[in-house]
């Protein structure tokens, strides 16, 4: 049962530590801040392969419309006794970063043959050291404000490492980043705007973990009838959702956070299987839409009925 999950050779977070050199007013999304720095420094840079990872962020580029990238950079944190905090705001609020204080943001990367073969972006464990040397340094950003960038830690996570011990059947998701989870939409409805869901329906959230799995594995999908199962085998325990809008590439987008807990029980074995597994990989691979710029971040506790 396990042998179906041939997903990716590894995944790649890659911490980076920020310390502005005066105080600087951000954007909503305050992602903005290392994707300028991610996608500056591997243009500049001699490699053709982190060129083209650049073009997975760059404007222009044909590679920039794919909708699951190999690539995630995430929104500025802090870190506060253990726990960490994303820097963002609210409609046309714009959070400010202090001069000397210590700010983080994070890059993960998807080794996938999958991936590969749809962009031509190839990620390798060689490509992860160079992006730890071109990522460390002084950038500007906006222009003229000044910061300095240093690489902080690599954590590297295994496909085995996705592996959820059968003893849980709770699963609390709490979505650190405004989340935006869109209805899917049929092709006759492709001229009508993409409508988001205010609250973490079941059914969505495997939707969406579904098509991000799928889309960097190669050869063994995840069945959509994990979708259709999903809202009688994974049931809303409770919640503190709550709605939220932030102002998105020029428009003023509806998405949620919070946190919600989750019941398993499905009559499948190998459904529950995988529940658990996508829940795990949606801490690399983000919920929802627009992920690959730090929307959708979510970290995920698994538990026992009996210790709730």
């Amino acid at each position: 049962m396990l042998g179906v999950f041939c997903l990716f050779v590894n995944v790649y977070r890659l911490t980076f530590r920020v310390v502005p050199c005066e105080d600087i007013a951000l954007p909503a999304v305050t992602s903005r801040v290392p994707k300028q720095i991610f996608v500056r420094s591997l243009l500049e840079s001699g490699s053709e392969k982190l060129r083209s990872i650049a073009d997975l962020f760059r404007v222009g580029s044909d590679l920039v419309r794919l909708p699951v990238k190999p690539v995630r950079v995430s929104f500025l944190y802090c870190k506060r006794g253990g726990e960490v905090s994303y820097l963002w705001c609210e409609y046309d609020a714009r959070p400010v970063i202090r001069s000397g204080q210590s700010y983080y943001f994070d890059v993960v990367l998807f080794e996938s043959d999958a991936s590969c073969e749809r962009s031509g972006v190839s990620i390798s464990a060689d490509v992860v050291v160079e992006l730890m040397e071109r990522l460390s340094g002084e950038f500007k950003i906006f222009q003229y404000n000044t910061v300095e960038v240093q690489f902080s830690e690599l954590h590297v996570v295994s496909e085995e490492d996705l592996e959820v011990s059968e003893d849980y059947d709770t699963v609390i998701v709490e979505f650190k980043t405004p989340t935006l989870l869109q209805y899917p939409k049929h092709p006759r409805l492709r001229n009508y705007p993409s409508r988001h869901s205010l609250y973490p329906q079941p059914m969505l959230v495997v939707l969406s973990l579904v098509y991000k799995w799928n889309s960097l594995n190669k050869r063994n999908y995840v069945s959509l009838a994990h979708v259709l199962y999903a809202p009688y085998e994974i049931i809303e325990v409770s919640h503190s959702i709550r709605p939220v809008t932030i102002q998105f590439r020029k428009l003023r987008e509806r998405g949620f956070v919070g946190w919600i807990k989750y019941g398993i029980d499905s009559r499948s074995e190998k459904r529950f299987r995988t529940y658990l597994k996508l829940f795990k990989f949606a801490q690399y691979s983000g919920i929802g839409r627009s992920t690959s710029i730090g929307l959708g971040e979510v970290s995920v506790r698994f538990s026992k009925r009996s210790s709730d």
